[in-house]
């Protein structure tokens, strides 16, 4: 499960950056960080976690 959040969260990231640069707006910016930061924070580890 830790694969699939954060695949979906670098996919969000990325999502909200290609509308950042098409619109400009600042709203689509910020959750793109905040998507990054939460996929940082708690899909990465999850990544090398291993299952019992």
């Amino acid at each position: 499960m830790g694969a699939v959040r954060f695949i979906a969260g670098v996919l969000f990231v990325l999502m909200g950056m290609g509308h950042w640069q098409q619109d400009r707006n600042p709203g689509w910016l910020a959750a793109s960080i905040v998507a990054a930061l939460f996929t940082l924070v708690f899909g990465l580890p999850d990544l090398f976690r291993r299952g019992k």
